[in-house]
């Protein structure tokens, strides 16, 4: 499952508050969501306690390095797997190096992206092993490295299970689906409205036929998220989705 927090203006809050929500790799289906007051231990462990109540076997999580979300997934499932998504922990890196902006960071930078394009454990090891006798001698480059040693279990997990994405592209593609619905909205007037609104969106979302599906995901073309998710209700499900 991809977890991840979207954004939103709600009158009353001072500053935008998420929406949380977790989408289903293989089925792309939005199983649970939640508006929130922040993005905190609380309010995730409150979402996986929801997983969990629908008996969701979840098994890993793919998301940014949010330490709220990782210890709220593996308290509630306690033999969760984590994946950290490389292309934001990768963006953590040019931040930090200021690489936009510095030209003589690229070819690090360059090799970064590399290595995190390896297919097996052995090619990416091998090239890790590379990289260390390389930049030994240059303390920041160094450090980079080693943190992402630390931090291989969480970071690779995608080269030892072939069903787990590298990255939380997928539901960033979902946030930006919602991001052009809510740019004429402007905001919400309350909870309870921006709650009722975005009910109605994840279940169409839900209940509305992939079209543009591709590559190993050109099989869900035709058919919509929830009767993956729910096919002893399929016929119920169409019957709403004509009724609407």
């Amino acid at each position: 499952m991809i977890v991840d927090g979207k954004y939103i203006h709600v009158k009353g809050h001072e500053k935008k508050i998420p929406l949380i929500w977790g989408l289903d790799y293989l089925s792309h289906d939005v199983l649970v969501w939640q508006l929130s007051g922040s993005e905190n231990f609380i309010s995730y462990l409150a979402f996986f306690n929801s997983l969990k109540a629908i008996h969701y076997p979840l098994q890993t999580v793919v998301c940014d390095e949010l330490e709220s979300i990782i210890l709220a997934a593996q308290t509630v499932y306690p033999k969760v797997h984590i994946q950290i998504c490389t292309n934001h922990y990768k963006e953590g890196i040019r931040r930090l190096l200021r690489s936009r902006t510095t030209p003589e960071h690229e070819h690090f930078i360059k090799q970064i992206e590399f290595l995190f394009r390896k297919i097996n454990m052995r090619g990416y090891s091998k090239y890790a092993k590379k990289l260390f006798l390389e930049h030994n001698n240059n303390p920041i480059y160094r450090n980079i490295l080693m943190g992402i040693n630390n931090k291989h279990k969480i970071l690779t997990r995608y080269l030892t299970d072939k069903h787990i994405p590298s990255t939380s592209n997928l539901i960033e593609l979902y946030n930006s689906h919602l991001e052009a619905r809510l740019r004429s909205i402007k905001g919400f007037k309350s909870f309870y409205t921006a709650e009722l609104w975005l009910n109605a969106y994840v279940l169409n979302r839900r209940l509305s036929k992939f079209t543009s599906c591709c590559k190993k995901f050109k099989k869900l073309n035709g058919v919509c998220s929830l009767s993956l998710t729910a096919k002893d209700n399929y016929p119920k499900i169409q019957f709403i989705k004509n009724a609407g």
